[in-house]
């Protein structure tokens, strides 16, 4: 366990016996053992593990021996990692720390080139959107999450230009392409655009859920790429994530988007999955509407928050 200078942010490996407490205190604000802590934790390192991510250790910060306040940042494939914040203590010292833990992690993960970190809150944790921000996080976006089952309702009948692949080794520069079309005059979380390269991008894609390259599927209209549905089995939720779908500006408003989810839907079915969900930004209309048609219904928000790598924040603005 390290000392990280007179802001007295520790580091707690996970080999270390307060590596438990301190994750619970950073997943839930729970400074002593409770039942829902102890499965927040048990989660935490279930999903890292059948991930094969890195258990990560946590900064904590103490007073008189005690943990005041912890953060946590998982790190995952395309230079992204996931920041865990704890519930607001209601102490400006105790605040104060969480924001010196938060700005700690920002320089550890700029030293090891992640490019994003990311933090997700609850509508109402004001005071957490206080912290972050000044941390140097920024709002990216209100996520509407979005679940529709598999069974429900008929796979409409598409007639269009469009053809549709699954992934490839062979095809896959063709992916890149689509997915790099998708992001012109994209409303879904444009402040992402430019960031990453295509290869990060989709390097972060392939490691959501149990990847499955029959769950890609590529687009063609007039034999180029026009767009990109991206599936992924989610075994500890016991469905089918919408991880990205995407469509090149000059190929919108020709039904791309929803002949992909056709097929997405129609291949889920023939798989026997339950349940296909998703998350959308909140201003992203046209593909709210679509996203309705299809009957999708809203299961909860979050807000989320990025701070960027300086040098990534100068290449994608």
């Amino acid at each position: 366990m390290a000392v990280e200078s007179a802001l007295r942010v520790e580091v707690v490996a996970p080999s270390h016996g307060d590596w438990a407490p301190a994750l619970r205190l950073a997943l839930t604000g729970n400074r002593a053992s409770h039942r829902d802590g102890e499965e927040a934790v048990r989660s935490f390192v279930a999903f890292a593990t059948s991930r094969g991510l890195a258990v990560p250790p946590i900064l904590v910060h103490r007073r008189g021996g005690k943990l005041v306040t912890a953060c946590v940042a998982l790190e995952s494939p395309g230079a992204t990692a996931m920041v865990f914040v704890p519930p607001a203590a209601g102490s400006a010292d105790a605040d104060a720390a969480t924001i010196a833990l938060l700005r700690e992690l920002q320089r550890r993960a700029w030293e090891r080139s992640l490019v994003v970190l990311q933090a997700l809150l609850e509508p109402k944790e004001k005071e957490n959107a206080r912290i972050v921000a000044e941390a140097g996080f920024e709002y990216l976006a209100e996520l509407v999450y979005l679940r529709r089952p598999v069974s429900a309702g008929p796979v409409p009948v598409l007639r269009g230009e469009s053809e549709v692949q699954p992934f490839r080794p062979d095809i896959e520069r063709q992916f890149l392409t689509a997915l790099e079309e998708s992001y012109e005059d994209s409303l879904d979380c444009p402040g992402l655009t430019g960031l990453r390269t295509p290869e990060q991008v989709l390097a972060g894609h392939r490691a959501v859920g149990t990847h499955d390259p029959s769950l890609w599927l590529l687009a063609l209209r007039g034999g180029a790429p026009a767009g990109v549905l991206l599936l992924a089995r989610i075994p500890e939720r016991g469905c089918v994530e919408v991880v990205y779908v995407g469509v090149g500006r000059r190929h919108r408003r020709y039904g791309v988007a929803g002949t992909l989810l056709a097929h997405g839907v129609a291949l889920c079915r023939r798989l026997g999955e339950s349940d296909l969900v998703l998350a959308v930004d909140s201003i992203n209309d046209p593909a709210r509407r679509l996203y309705a048609q299809w009957g999708f219904e809203e299961t909860g928000r979050r807000r989320a928050w990025m701070a960027v790598n300086p040098s990534a924040a100068r290449r994608g603005r």
